[in-house]
Order: C-alpha cells, then structure tokens, then sequence
C-alpha cells in the first residue's frame, strides 16, 4: 500500500508541475461559445491542436465533440447564470425578462431610464449595488458574447427566462410575489 501512496503523491506532484492542462468542466463552460463560434470556421480538431499549441489546455476531439453535440446545455446554462440579473433588470423597469434581453439596444435604453430600486423592506445601498451588478453582467454578455454563438444563446432564453415580472396578480386582483422555480416538463 506503501508503493501506491508514493506513485499517487509523485502523479500529484508532477500534475502540479505540467506545463500543459486538460481543460477541466469549467473551462469548457466558459470557453463553449467561443468554441462553438470557431467551429463555424474551423474543425474540431483544429480548434482543439490551437488551443494545446496557443494556450497549453489539453482538450480532445472527442470532448469539443461531445460538447457541440450537448450544445443546449451551455446555451442553458449561459443563461441560467445569467437570469438573476435579467430579473432584477427588468424588476427596477418593471419590464419582461425576456424584453431585457430583446437586443443590446434595450439594454443602453433601459440604463438611460430612471429604475426603481427599493421594495418595502430593502436597503436602497444594497438594491443600487444589485442593479449595478446586474445592468454590468447583462453588458458584459451582450458586448463579450461572438455573434453567432449570441444568436444561437438567445433562441435558448424562452426555456430559461419565463416571461412576465417577479410580481403578478392572481385572479382576484391580489399582487404576489412570485418564485424563481421553473416547472419541469
């Protein structure tokens, strides 16, 4: 058991030391749109050779395969992460979620406009920094995202982003909040 230990802290100590790196799950989350936009241009073998040349990350054909195969996934993913923002957005403008992310010029308007920031209850301080946060990451994607994965990403927001605000009313009138939970189905 001694001879295992050993090997396994010397394959420890040598992954620390590699120069190269396999692209971990992470990665291939951030790196998808970017991957998927090369690959309108280039071959997945391709894209895999320059990222080991270029960048040291280790990615196989058969991973950038898988991937482009699961696209769905990271398009979903890309917007789950990103729903939060949408929803305080489109709260402080009582706009739909899904107007939020129409197009980058709703975003530009959108800032131009004055929002509402407090519920009854919040700290003003914490729903500016919440919105602020929110208006960057929403930026952040339309301005950082390439065109055709963006396009792609979008035709994915109706299976993330329900229309309608945070708040609604029931039959009888009464406002409610409502809940982040999607149903599945």
């Amino acid at each position: 058991m001694n001879d295992i230990s050993d090997i396994g802290k010397q394959l420890v100590e040598h992954s620390l030391e590699a120069d190269a790196f396999s692209a971990h799950r992470g990665m291939m989350d951030e790196l998808f749109p970017f991957i998927f936009e090369a690959s309108k241009r280039m071959s997945l073998r391709a894209i895999g050779r320059w990222l080991q040349s270029e960048h040291k990350i280790s990615v196989s054909p058969n991973t950038l395969a898988r991937a482009m195969r699961n696209a769905e996934k990271y398009w979903i993913q890309i917007l789950e992460e990103l729903e939060p923002s949408v929803r305080i957005v489109a709260r402080a403008h009582d706009a739909s979620p899904t107007h939020v992310l129409s197009s980058p010029d709703v975003i530009w308007s959108l800032e131009a406009e004055t929002p509402t920031l407090t519920e009854v209850g919040e700290d003003i301080g914490d729903s500016y920094w919440d919105y602020k946060n929110a208006m960057t990451a929403i930026k952040v994607f339309w301005s950082q995202m390439p065109p055709a994965a963006l396009a792609e990403c979008l035709c994915y927001v109706g299976k993330v982003i329900e229309d309608g605000n945070d708040k609604g009313t029931d039959e009888e009138g009464e406002k409610h909040e409502g809940t982040d939970e999607r149903k599945d189905g």
